[in-house]
């Protein structure tokens, strides 16, 4: 009987280890289970960051303190703070209110603004979509 027992447990892990040139069989397992065929792919339940997940928009609502037309830039501060924020903006930029362009917002400092945009870095957000609240 224990002979029996131990060419089974040696069948066992010959079984386990295809020979070179061999295909795994299909019924098992991998040998790492831990690693999966699409490691590095941006796994959404773990693994790598999409680059999409990286270039969440964020939003603030502030007032106008600057446009500069020349280097496509507006600045804004938000209630309370002492540091202004600047953001860029190009021609895909939405502008939603007023005469719905960067332009029309050069009379308007002190307007209340609400900025839709993505952080490319610490110092550089790209506007994506710009509210112009009405004052009454």
């Amino acid at each position: 009987m224990w002979i029996g027992t131990g060419l089974m447990v040696a069948s066992l892990g010959y079984a386990q280890a295809p020979t070179p040139g061999q295909a795994p069989d299909a019924n098992r397992p991998a040998a790492n289970p831990q690693q999966s065929p699409n490691a590095g792919q941006g796994n959404p339940r773990g693994g790598t960051p999409s680059a999409t997940a990286n270039a969440a928009e964020k939003t603030v609502e502030a007032r106008l303190t600057k446009v500069d037309t020349a280097a496509k830039t507006i600045t804004v501060r938000k209630e309370g703070d002492t540091k202004d924020m600047t953001f860029k903006y190009n021609d895909a930029t939405t502008v939603v209110g007023g005469d719905r362009s960067v332009q029309g917002l050069s009379g308007k400092t002190g307007s209340t603004l609400k900025i839709t945009y993505k952080a490319e870095n610490e110092n550089d957000n790209m506007a994506s979509r710009i509210e112009i609240s009405e004052t009454k």
